[in-house]
């Protein structure tokens, strides 16, 4: 009998072989969201990571930088791309690539750096010029200084605004001249000052605080440092009309449901708790599930600590993705991303090793190299070893940066699922479980 260590009727053979963890009960997983769970998968003999589609960015002439590229429901792609020697006297650019329009980019004028891009291809980011100044494109009316001073003549408008994050109904946040600020669908300002003195808890000790992402119900979430530990908390305007309130947490302490083996008390010596430390969350979801990187102290050989990703499901409960033991000189873990299936995009380098990425959906993980790749001349073919998961979509596209068998240079590739060989709006894996004819 096949052994199955979490006794989920998958064999830990199966399991290991297909990205899943051996170790968590997930035979209802939908890596590859074809509506087929892994159980299903594994009687069938099918496999959990899909079939993929590969499409290739045109060259912007530049060199992507991966830090700032963004990427819509759409699979459209904005990105930065520093040019060397500079292109029309500018060492930066900001492309926009369309997916209904493949082989073409579209320089977006008087921009440098992306920030963030939403499914109506309005874009934020700043510029050069006179200093640096925050840029908002918009299809219809092309690219504007954006500034909250001259939405709302209570801020200056002599300081820069640097727009990060912009939702599907055109709300953004960012920082201005000390303040960290929040406007609405109404043009409203909300804006705090970074020094926390001026919060209604008025706690000397808290430091650091900013918003990390925004949804589309208008949640942002946001960090803050409690006796310099990092924190989270959530953010919501109940009357758009007015200032919003703060969900102020100690997250993960104040949540009751603890994963196996794990203590949120830092200042607890039992050797066999993982002790969690610092939260700092990086990715939110239209469902108020967000992600992002934690460290803590424990039972790791040597006391070197632990680090990895921690994912909040809007329920209570927590869960610890990958939680590798890593020693100091490692880069810490990163959340790039997070939709609403969820799946998730995350990455670290181990030191003197490899970057490592990941795309991930409850306990199942793969690397680029992983996943199979349509041929257009037949076949399945795979990413080259070092290629790099970028950003994902909320309809399921992934961004990545890699080679593919032939290619001489990295290429930007969207990846979106190509399991529909007879377009009749029914994933093949999912004709093949029910025995439904696929022609």
């Amino acid at each position: 009998m096949a052994q199955d260590a979490d006794g989920d009727g998958l064999p830990d053979t199966w399991e290991q072989a297909n990205g899943s963890d051996s170790g968590v009960a997930n035979a209802d997983a939908d890596f590859d969201r074809d509506h087929v769970t892994a159980s299903e998968e594994a009687v069938h003999g099918l496999t959990p990571l899909g079939q993929w589609k590969a499409t290739a960015i045109p060259s912007s002439g530049g060199i992507p930088i991966e830090t700032l590229i963004e990427m819509n429901s759409q699979g459209n792609v904005a990105f930065t791309s520093r040019h060397i020697p500079p292109l029309n006297g500018r060492l930066f650019h900001t492309w926009l690539y369309r997916a209904t329009n493949p082989g073409t980019l579209t320089s977006i004028p008087d921009f440098a750096f992306v920030y963030d891009m939403n499914d109506d291809e309005e874009i934020v980011g700043a510029n050069f010029g006179n200093g640096t100044t925050g840029r908002l494109y918009q299809p219809w009316s092309g690219t504007q200084e954006y500034n909250i001073g001259f939405i709302d003549h209570t801020y200056s408008s002599s300081a820069s605004t640097y727009p990060l994050r912009i939702n599907n109904l055109g709300e953004i946040t960012g920082s201005h001249n000390g303040l960290v600020f929040y406007q609405n669908f109404l043009g409203l300002i909300d804006a705090y000052e970074d020094d926390p003195y001026d919060f209604e808890f008025e706690d000397p000790n808290l430091q650091s605080f900013g918003f990390t992402d925004i949804n589309d119900a208008g949640t942002l979430l946001g960090t803050y440092a409690l006796g310099g530990v990092p924190k989270a908390f959530l953010y919501q305007q109940s009357d758009p009309t007015i200032p919003g309130y703060f969900f102020w947490t100690d997250f993960p302490s104040e949540f009751p449901t603890l994963p196996p083996g794990a203590n949120y008390n830092p200042n607890d010596d039992d050797p066999a708790d993982i002790d969690i430390e610092s939260v700092v969350p990086a990715g939110l979801n239209d469902y108020g599930e967000f992600a992002g990187a934690y460290r803590a102290e424990g039972s790791a050989p040597a006391n070197q600590g632990y680090r990895g990703i921690h994912y909040f499901d809007g329920e209570f409960s927590w869960d610890l993705i990958d939680p590798t033991i890593l020693d100091e000189n490692d880069n810490a873990p990163s959340v790039l991303g997070i939709n609403d299936w969820p799946q998730m995009i995350y990455s670290y380098q181990a030191a003197n090793g490899p970057y490592t990425s990941h795309l991930y959906h409850d306990h199942v993980k793969a690397s680029p190299e992983d996943l199979p790749i349509t041929n257009p001349a037949g076949g399945t073919r795979n990413f080259l070893s070092g290629a790099r998961f970028i950003t994902l979509s909320n309809h399921g596209h992934v961004l990545v940066k890699g080679k593919l068998p032939g290619d001489t240079a990295d290429h930007l590739y969207v990846l979106e699922l190509d399991h529909d060989s007879d377009s009749d709006g029914l994933p093949d894996d999912w004709e093949m479980a029910n025995n439904v004819s696929d022609a």
